[in-house]
């Protein structure tokens, strides 16, 4: 842009006559003469963004065509201005029934539904409608104006994966029919916005710049621009939250232009405007940044509020969703900025408000959910003992009932629910297990921490769990009880389960089970400890100095196990299901004493205290001893090695050596040399029961970064990746796969789960994964698995072969610098530990036809050789056989 975009709206209001900034003057214009006067507006700066979309919430066409019934001219007028009880006065006037009439009429309807904030009443209107369109095939535009008002209903549900496919729908469509320009403005914004919450910027910035060029254009004709504005202000105000200065110059603009002319935007479109500007603000109040870059950030964020709840109040007097929603954020505002007690107030206003709507709370428990998360994490602050327990109660109540909506709301939107929770909540299982917390140390009771413990198993993988009950097709098995979990664990054998509350709170919830005992410890500040770790665990840093990784991961050890250490007297084995921030390291590597520890040699990890394995919950594991152990079948077992011939990556010849043993030792069949590729992976993991890969991988940490594994193409010199979206469709019954890649255990963090390369083959169906958190030394590796390998066939249980062929590495290590974890730690195994039927009663195969043959003379040779030789040097000349 040739001007900033505050310059640029100082220089565009300043040559705008006063009058035609006015709402009802443009809107007389348009009546009488319907002239494109946007062009005349806009024309000093047309060229910039912002102008644009402010320029179109001036004056708005509402010309008539031949698509369009005249008669929705009138209902739209009264709709975008808010006067609700007009615009359905107006649909009832309406002239006869005919197909495009009946169609229009129940696009209106559905956008009073949502503008009264009956979102899911919009979509049920608009759902058969759609089908109806698409089957007649021969209204575009209606079916497009469709596609967009559903895909607002969606957006305002929070149902991303159904806002992305619909927009893409409407996109097409106006693409292809080439519609009038502010239906393929709002389709390229639906599409920048989908990208945007997917933290997927650049994806989404040629959506951006088509929909600027489209601004561009639409002034220059007559095409009439009802609802632009509110998805322009939004999908920019989204876009630019990476590029803080131009977010913030952009509110500024949005601020002053709606201080001025209050009257400019519709009903709906001005409350959507002022909400925008509050998140803007919001994000502001204690946002990166110097603290004093924005002092009155909050001013400016409850001023947005105000004006967006008088809108509602005004025009939509039934909408209790939005306003419950508003009083949400300006709880969380003062709750910011360190005003508890006002935060709590408004907090109870939603709360109110919510009863409004409370026998449809079905539709709309996000907006509960968010109120009760709010509710929840300044309870303890505001009150305590016996003014604390009644409110914990309530909170309790409702957190129930919305945990038993939850499954409901995931399955309506399950591949883009990660960025709400992510950003604002938790599963509401894990607030459920705080609240619990909260309780038993207000008075202590075992009633408590079993609902707790009931509550986290529930949550924990439940997308998992789904995948497995449909793969077994059984039931899923009831929630975890403490007699179950008890029954399950040895005399010695402790389960230490993990559930996070990471946002606002941060705080990390362990349960500990043991034979007599049963625990809830909270611990704080976890994520931003494990944070710090994973930024070492990228490089080699950590690793090459012994000081610095004893350090680090005694730091580790103090924050997240020591204070879990009181209740594990006498235990020698622990089950750990981790969980979110805690799944994203490898509890065996922690260190917990310093004393006397300067060499690696000199180290003491938890893995020397105590005999450690991983699960991803208990419903899980009883739902996996339900699957039978696939048949040993003679081509069941599969090796990847890839070469990388040709291409940039470096080869990996340690492991290249070790796949002959793996073919010869315990008969693999061996994919290399170019035949490591992704599609000969996919085409065998149906019938494959025990799985190798030795490859090279990416996966960086943190929020929607998938990881991949790089294998041989089919295409010479170059690779392909595998991702996690074509395991999804995959099923293999794999008793085991072993993943030796780079950061395997690393990867995108979803809610609870963390859906690193061994998730994601569990998915697919493996009963457990052997994976590495960080890099991974193909020579030391290598040894490793052979020896892991070579127990396993000894009938060893999983876990039991990892440990003993890790020990043997120690032991045989000539140099301390051999002794660096980075060489021998990194690997984990998660889920089934039992033994692996596939090798423990795999044999090599014996030689058949001349083999037996030549090996006969082959001994015979050696015997008469051996006869010479004594017989020379004796000096006796009697036949070997008579020698006593």
């Amino acid at each position: 842009m040739a001007e900033t975009i505050p310059d640029a709206f100082r220089a565009w209001t300043g040559k705008i006559p006063r009058a035609a900034r006015s709402y009802p003057f443009g809107m007389r214009i348009h009546q009488k003469v319907r002239l494109p006067c946007i062009a005349r507006v806009a024309k000093p700066c047309r060229h910039t963004a912002l102008a644009c979309l402010l320029s179109c919430t001036t004056c708005l066409t509402w010309a008539s065509d031949p698509i369009r019934p005249g008669w929705t001219d009138a209902v739209e007028r009264n709709i975008y201005a808010g006067r609700i009880a007009e615009a359905k006065r107006a649909l009832a006037m309406r002239p006869g029934q005919t197909p495009a009439n009946v169609g229009w009429e129940t696009l209106l309807q559905a956008r009073i539904r949502h503008d009264e904030g009956d979102w899911t009443g919009s979509l049920a209107l608009l759902r058969p409608q759609i089908d109806r369109l698409k089957a007649r095939g021969n209204d575009p535009e209606l079916l497009a104006e469709s596609c967009l008002e559903y895909a607002r209903a969606c957006r305002s549900l929070v149902w991303l994966a159904p806002f992305g496919s619909i927009s893409d729908t409407a996109l097409l469509l106006a693409t292809r029919h080439r519609l009038p320009a502010h239906i393929r403005a709002r389709a390229f914004g639906n599409k920048a916005l989908f990208h945007v919450l997917h933290f997927e910027t650049r994806e989404g910035a040629p959506s951006l710049d088509s929909l600027t060029r489209l601004m561009d254009e639409a002034m220059a004709g007559t095409d009439h621009l009802y609802q632009t504005d509110v998805g322009i202000a939004i999908q920019i105000s989204f876009f630019r939250n990476y590029d803080y200065p131009r977010a913030r110059a952009l509110g500024d603009s949005l601020f002053r232009f709606l201080a001025i002319e209050p009257h400019t935007a519709g009903g709906y479109a001005r409350h959507m405007l002022w909400r925008a500007l509050a998140n803007r603000f919001n994000d502001d109040v204690t946002g990166p940044g110097p603290s004093n870059l924005y002092p009155d950030a909050r001013r400016k964020c409850l001023y947005s509020i105000d004006k967006a709840k008088a809108i509602i109040r005004q025009h939509y007097p039934g909408n209790s969703v939005d306003i419950a929603g508003l009083e949400n954020l300006r709880g969380l505002v003062y709750q910011k900025s360190g005003d508890n007690l006002n935060a709590w107030a408004c907090l109870k206003r939603s709360e109110r408000e919510l009863v409004r709507i409370d026998p449809d709370m079905q539709r709309y428990y996000y907006v509960h959910y968010v109120n009760v998360f709010y509710q929840m994490f300044i309870v303890d602050v505001l009150y305590e003992g016996a003014r604390l327990a009644p409110m914990l109660d309530t909170l309790q109540a409702r957190c129930r009932r919305i945990a038993r909506l939850w499954p409901a709301w995931e399955r309506m939107d399950r591949n883009a629910l990660g960025h709400f929770r992510f950003k604002y909540t938790t599963d509401p299982e894990y607030l459920l297990v705080r609240l619990c917390h909260l309780r038993n140390r207000l008075k202590p009771d075992p009633a408590w921490l079993e609902e707790a413990l009931a509550a986290q198993q529930r949550g924990k993988y439940r997308e998992l769990g789904e995948r497995m009950q449909a793969l077994t097709g059984n039931a899923h098995p009831p929630a975890a009880t403490l007699r179950d979990v008890r029954k399950s664990l040895a005399a010695d054998e402790a389960l230490i389960s993990a559930s996070d509350v990471h946002i606002r709170i941060e705080t990390t919830q362990f349960i500990i089970v043991t034979r007599d005992t049963l625990a809830l410890v909270e611990a704080r500040d976890v994520k931003r400890e494990i944070v710090k770790s994973m930024e070492f665990l990228d490089g080699d840093s950590l690793f090459l100095d012994p000081i610095r990784y004893r350090d680090t991961y005694h730091r580790l050890w103090q924050h997240i196990f020591r204070d879990l250490e009181p209740c594990l007297r006498g235990i020698r084995k622990l089950l750990i299901m981790p969980s979110g921030y805690t799944a994203g390291f490898n509890f065996d590597m922690l260190v917990p004493d310093t004393i006397g520890t300067h060499r690696f040699r000199d180290l003491r990890l938890l893995r020397d205290r105590y005999h450690i394995r991983y699960d991803y919950s208990w419903p899980i594991a009883q739902m996996r001893k339900q699957r039978p152990h696939p048949s040993a079948s003679p081509n069941g077992r599969m090796a990847l090695v890839p070469d990388y011939e040709g291409t940039p990556l470096y080869r990996l010849p340690f492991f290249e050596r070790s796949a002959q043993t793996l073919q010869e030792q315990f008969g693999f069949r061996m994919y290399d040399q170019g035949k490591a590729t992704s599609a000969e992976l996919l085409a065998a993991l149906p019938r494959t029961d025990l799985l190798h890969v030795s490859a090279h991988g990416v996966s960086n940490i943190g929020f929607n970064s998938n990881p991949f594994i790089i294998l041989d193409s089919t295409e010479p010199g170059l690779s392909h990746r595998l991702s996690p979206q074509e395991l999804l469709t995959t099923r293999t019954d794999a008793d085991l796969a072993v993943l030796s890649i780079c950061h395997g255990g690393m990867s995108e963090w979803s809610h609870q789960e963390v859906l690193n390369l061994a998730y994601w083959f569990s998915y697919a169906g493996a009963r457990s994964c052997l994976y590495a958190y960080g890099r991974v030394d193909d020579r030391s590796t290598a040894a490793i698995l052979e020896s892991f390998y070579r127990r396993l066939q000894e009938g060893q249980s999983r876990s039991e072969a990892l440990r003993g062929a890790q020990d043997e590495y120690r032991r045989n290590a000539r140099s301390d610098e051999e002794l660096n974890p980075i060489y021998w730690a990194v690997l984990t195994l998660v889920g089934d530990d039992g033994p692996v039927p596939a090798l423990s009663t795999y044999r090599k195969p014996s030689m058949t036809g001349a083999g037996p043959w030549l090996a006969g003379i082959a001994a015979a040779l050696s015997l008469l050789l051996l006869g010479w030789r004594l017989r020379r040097e004796s000096g006796k000349s009697q036949p070997l056989w008579k020698k006593s």
